[in-house]
């Protein structure tokens, strides 16, 4: 239904979990043209959790009257569900705030998730240790700056296909070998082996 929807148009999506604001992509959604992009955003919210500044631009989009967007409004908790919403997406969207807490990283859930689906990314982050950047697996901008954002989708759309799969393949191979709970598990046992034994 929601290919049918998009109409041959680029489908950018977002998955929110757990308190995920959605603001960073309605602001998003407002600055893309309605010809070229279709815009999901699959996740629980409703206005009363939303921020003024987010409500106000969802307000906007909604009295525009687009035919660009669709809204999944239900909880994402199981992994197969969040999956057979990214396998829709022709590009995964993450937006972060720009604040100094990232300095030391971060662990979403859905970074894996993303990369597994073999979707390129657009990540709007000004943090430490970024996965996207040092997998090559899509395109970093810098975190609450929408021209720098809207830059990022319009590079994308323009992108040769090859080059959007190839990212898409390095996110994939990523999650395989850095995120895969057996790799980790056995990385984990080094870590124990070598703090037991001194080695």
């Amino acid at each position: 239904a929601i290919r049918k929807m998009a109409r041959g148009r680029m489908i950018i999506g977002t998955v929110l979990e757990n308190n995920d604001n959605p603001e960073r992509f309605i602001k998003l959604l407002l600055s893309a043209s309605s010809e070229h992009y279709f815009f999901v955003c699959a996740g629980a919210f409703t206005p009363q959790s939303l921020s003024a500044e987010s409500y106000k631009a969802l307000t906007e989009v909604l009295s525009l009257g687009r035919d660009n967007y669709y809204f999944i409004l239900h909880e994402m908790e199981e992994f197969e569900h969040i999956n057979a919403h990214i396998k829709l997406f022709d590009v995964c969207f993450i937006g972060w705030l720009k604040d100094d807490l990232y300095q030391f990283g971060i662990g979403a859930n859905k970074i894996p998730e993303y990369f597994y689906s073999g979707k390129p990314v657009i990540h709007a982050y000004s943090g430490a240790c970024d996965p996207v950047a040092e997998f090559g697996a899509g395109l970093v901008v810098e975190a609450q700056n929408s021209q720098a954002i809207a830059d990022a989708v319009l590079a994308i759309y323009k992108m040769p296909p090859e080059e959007r799969a190839a990212m898409g393949r390095n996110g994939r191979k990523a999650a395989i070998e850095q995120y895969e709970y057996g790799r980790l598990a056995k990385k984990l046992e080094n870590v124990l082996f070598c703090i037991v034994t001194g080695k």
